[in-house]
């Protein structure tokens, strides 16, 4: 399963377009991405668009605080140790 991250109307319009649903991982619902059909990968020139769409949403987005106080961003090897 492909998922990506679709901002709100482009979402709703993704999701009747292609009739697909939202993702689902780990049994829990992740509202922000889409299943892509997978008849839809093979068409690169179709998903383009929406993985501009996807891109810009999630570049947009605030970076996570980290968890452990101090409200100071975590680095990115700190990120890494966590996985």
């Amino acid at each position: 399963m492909e998922a990506r991250a679709v901002a709100g109307q482009e979402r709703a319009a993704f999701l009747e377009k292609y009739r697909t649903s939202l993702a689902a991982h780990y049994g829990l619902m992740q509202p922000e991405y889409v299943v892509v059909p997978g008849a839809l990968l093979a068409k690169t020139k179709e998903l383009q668009r929406y993985f501009a769409i996807s891109y810009a949403y999630v570049a947009a987005m605030k970076p996570k605080v980290n968890g452990q106080g101090g409200g100071e961003e975590a680095s990115v090897s700190e990120r890494n140790t966590r996985q």
